[in-house]
């Protein structure tokens, strides 16, 4: 497995070298005529190229909006991003990827799975598919969806598809996959998927777990649609513990983290160090999840910087690190291992612990414990008890039984927040988007008007430059269509 992925990741980096050589957005590439290429050669590099992208770009955009962690002083390469000073160069390469290499790649699973009655790679290409267009527009609103991939049209300025009808474009997808997903089918996956080793009982809860997210989303935007569709979920089985869809990595050069992978392409330097927000947070209620996902100091202190205090003097061993476990430890060779997760097994229990304090999801769990579930999921798979979370975070932070909806909302976004720490930053960014929560503190170095924060990722120079369709120059600032807060 370790050098299937080492070959993956080549293979993902030359694809891409090759389309930052086209002439053209490879979004347009044709693909109803697939190459001799088999379902099972272009499922794990679509799968690698997601987990690049979410466990890269994303987890450092997440991680440093989410304020779990800023600009190290003593380091410069992050600063545009503390300053909300977005390029559009710098998105590049997450629209390349995920369209070219993912989109592109799993379009085309999907026709050759249908041509060969391979159901089952069908079902996952379709979910994967629903995952990635998710991630798109959560990213950068409007996205081109109905005209993408028309080259065979010679279309190559596709338009834009509205972020409501992307959603209703992903929400249909998952449909479509949950028609032939069969977890009894003989014929499925096997190593060649890299995230469930083709357990589709496994692809099942991921897909209903990816539904709950997208509807969720809608929350404050079109709450009718969100309640009438999760009530369909009632039964619907979701990750559980130890269920995280993640890819794994190793010390093996060409299969190491992503993050882990830039650090050293960036010569070792520690460009990320501990937010004061995320580090005060942990400590108030002494959290064990702090020794987890950061590095104390000498003298045994966890100190976090203030976001985007970068024009400090730096001063050797005065700001904590993040840990090897996340992928972002420079110098440490454990970074190397960390996993990408795509959606956590806490995540999960938090999603339906919101869905029911809002009484749009019949369960057999009480808020309370779905509540209580998504902090055990996220000690147990971070090596700690569920004994310990009972005397320290649901001792000082219990859930708010009697209180009103927002509060229980607040309170689990709160939890979900310290969950995803250095693991799901651009999720926890996204559900602050969306919900308000947690209360976070603007950049000191910040570059918009006071109190305002990204809300959106820039479009790329390449979409700007090379689609006629372009709808026009967005604002870091400019919420999306879901974000009312």
């Amino acid at each position: 497995m370790k050098n299937s992925i080492r070959i993956l990741l080549i293979s993902l980096s030359f694809s891409m070298l090759l389309a930052s050589c086209s002439d053209f957005l490879d979004v347009n590439t044709d693909p109803n005529n697939p190459s001799s290429v088999t379902v099972k050669e272009l499922l794990p590099p679509a799968q690698a190229a997601i987990a690049y992208v979410v466990g890269n770009d994303l987890q450092i955009v997440g991680g440093i909006y989410s304020q779990y962690w800023t600009q190290n002083p003593a380091a410069s390469q992050y600063r545009t991003l503390e300053d909300y000073n977005q390029t559009t160069s710098a998105t590049n390469g997450i629209w390349l990827t995920l369209y070219t290499d993912v989109l592109q790649n799993l379009r085309v699973i999907e026709a050759k799975a249908k041509a060969d009655d391979l159901k089952q790679y069908e079902a996952v290409s379709k979910i994967l598919q629903a995952y990635t267009l998710h991630i798109l527009t959560d990213c950068f609103g409007d996205i081109p969806l109905s005209e993408a991939f028309q080259a065979d049209k010679n279309n190559f300025s596709p338009k834009y598809d509205s972020q409501q009808s992307v959603y209703n474009s992903i929400l249909a997808l998952i449909a479509d996959a949950e028609k032939v997903i069969d977890a009894d089918d003989p014929v499925h996956p096997g190593a060649d998927d890299l995230i469930y080793g083709g357990d589709m009982h496994e692809w099942e809860r991921f897909s209903n777990t990816l539904k709950l997210r997208v509807l969720m989303r809608l929350s404050e935007v079109d709450p009718t649609k969100a309640q009438t569709e999760i009530a369909k979920l009632e039964g619907a089985e979701f990750l559980d513990v130890n269920e995280t869809a993640k890819i794994a990595y190793s010390t093996t050069g060409g299969s190491t983290n992503p993050i882990y992978s830039v650090i050293v392409g960036l010569g070792n330097t520690q460009n990320l160090v501990a937010s004061r927000t995320i580090i005060d947070s942990f400590a108030a209620t002494a959290d064990p999840r702090l020794r987890v996902f950061y590095l104390p100091l000498p003298n045994g202190n966890f100190v976090g910087n203030l976001q985007g205090a970068y024009n400090i003097p730096p001063v050797a061993n005065t700001i904590s690190f993040p840990s090897p476990k996340v992928g972002a430890r420079a110098g440490d060779e454990n970074s190397a291992k960390a996993p990408v997760n795509l959606i956590s097994s806490a995540e999960s229990y938090f999603l339906q612990a919101e869905a029911i304090s809002r009484g749009w999801l019949k369960s057999t769990l009480k808020a309370e414990e779905a509540y209580a579930d998504g902090i055990y999921s996220s000690f147990l798979e971070n090596g700690l008890t569920t004994a310990a979370a009972d005397t320290t975070v649901l001792k000082s932070s219990p859930f708010p039984t009697t209180g009103t909806v927002q509060q229980k909302v607040r309170a689990i976004i709160n939890q979900k927040w310290l969950a995803m720490c250095g693991t799901q930053g651009f999720e926890a960014w996204t559900e602050w988007r969306r919900t308000g929560y947690p209360t976070l503190k603007t950049s000191a170095s910040s570059v918009l008007p006071t109190a305002v924060f990204p809300s959106r990722l820039i479009y790329p120079d390449r979409e700007i430059n090379r689609n006629l369709n372009f709808p026009g120059v967005k604002v870091v600032s400019e919420k999306l269509w879901w974000d009312k807060n």
